[in-house]
């Protein structure tokens, strides 16, 4: 219950101070998926592909 109620405090702090983009753990989470993409975008982007078709993301 911790986390959800640091979670709700932090998208209330984000939506009072009009910061439209806010994604919660950005670096943590993003991380790999930015370096990967900027190491080669070509085939991050075939990877997020693959992992979308397997995952049945895509029509």
């Amino acid at each position: 219950m911790a986390q959800i109620n640091t979670l709700a405090l932090q998208i209330i702090e984000h939506s009072e101070t009009k910061q439209d983009l806010f994604i919660p753990n950005f670096n943590s989470i993003f991380r790999d998926v930015l370096e990967r993409y900027h190491k080669d975008f070509r085939a991050e982007g075939q990877h997020s592909y693959e992992y979308k078709q397997q995952s049945k993301r895509l029509n």
